[in-house]
């Protein structure tokens, strides 16, 4: 049997967010039960405050622009939705 420890998922390794340093049942737990809206906010805040954050967010951006001059991108239109 396996002793390693697991780490947290997707977004707590790209996002550098404190999800990173919880067990699965730490995120179980936490997942079972909603945030209150000031919660939900400081949570968000943290998120996109941690600079692997920003170097993600900065890194997305360029790829959407890029692609939107790449002409693979098409207008949103709200009434098609």
């Amino acid at each position: 049997m396996s002793t390693k420890k697991q780490t947290g998922g997707y977004v707590a390794q790209r996002a550098g967010s404190e999800a990173g340093r919880m067990t699965r049942k730490d995120n179980a737990d936490a997942l079972s039960a909603p945030m209150t809206e000031p919660e939900s906010e400081e949570h968000w805040n943290r998120l996109f405050a941690s600079p692997k954050s920003q170097k993600f967010l900065k890194e997305m951006a360029a790829k959407a622009i890029e692609e939107d001059r790449a002409g693979l991108t098409e207008d949103l239109v709200i009434d098609k939705l």
